[in-house]
C-alpha cells in the first residue's frame, strides 16, 4: 500500500514569503536604481476624421522626446534621466528610469504631415487626421417635389432624384442611423 502524502502549498509558500517580506521591507539599495529600456502604455481611439494616440510618458519633458510618424506607424523615443540617490534621498524606487521606445502601428493610415502633440501631466496626446481617401463619406440625398418617373426604352420606370450633397462626416455622424 502506497502512504498517502498530504500537500499542503499554502504552508510551503508561506515558508517563502519570509524572506521576501523582510526583502521589501528594507527597500533596494540606493545605488541601486538603474536605468533600463521600458515601453509606454498606449490607449488609441478612432473617430470619423482621426486617430487619437495617448501615451504615458511621466517624468519626460517635450524636449526629450523624439516623435516621428510615418502613414503607417508612430515611433516614441524619450529618455527619463536616473536620479542620484544622494540628491533626491531615495531608500526605494519602483519607478521606470532611463530610455523608452515604442513603434505603435496604426489600424488606417493617416496624413502624417498634419499630426498635431500635446504633452501635459505627463500624457503625450498625438492627434493623427486620416487621409481622405480612408475618411467614410456621408451622402445626403434630398427628395423635392419635382421627381419625375422616367421610363427606359425596356418599359422600365426609373426615379430621378434631383441633387445629391456629399459631406465630410463630423465625429458624431459616424453612424447616419444612430440617434
Amino acid at each position: 500500500m502506497t502512504p498517502v502524502i498530504r500537500l499542503q502549498p499554502w504552508q510551503e509558500l508561506a515558508l517563502l514569503q519570509g524572506p521576501f517580506d523582510r526583502r521589501f521591507e528594507r527597500g533596494p539599495v540606493p545605488s541601486k536604481i538603474e536605468a533600463r529600456e521600458w515601453k509606454p502604455a498606449i490607449e488609441m481611439q478612432m473617430t470619423a476624421l482621426s486617430v487619437i494616440l495617448k501615451l504615458e510618458v511621466p517624468g519626460i519633458e517635450a524636449k526629450d522626446l523624439d516623435v516621428q510618424v510615418t502613414r503607417e506607424a508612430v515611433f516614441v523615443k524619450g529618455q527619463r534621466p536616473v536620479p542620484t540617490p544622494e540628491t533626491k534621498g531615495f531608500f526605494h524606487s519602483e519607478m521606470n528610469y532611463g530610455r523608452c521606445d515604442r513603434r505603435i502601428p496604426l489600424p488606417v493610415p493617416i496624413a502624417n504631415n498634419q499630426v498635431e502633440a500635446q504633452l501635459k501631466n505627463g500624457i503625450l496626446t498625438l492627434t493623427l487626421p486620416k487621409l481622405s481617401a480612408v475618411r467614410p463619406e456621408v451622402v445626403k440625398v434630398s427628395i423635392g417635389q419635382s421627381d419625375r418617373k422616367q421610363q427606359n426604352d425596356r418599359g422600365e420606370t426609373r426615379l430621378e432624384v434631383p441633387s445629391v450633397q456629399v459631406t465630410e462626416p463630423t465625429d458624431l455622424e459616424t453612424d447616419p442611423w444612430a440617434a
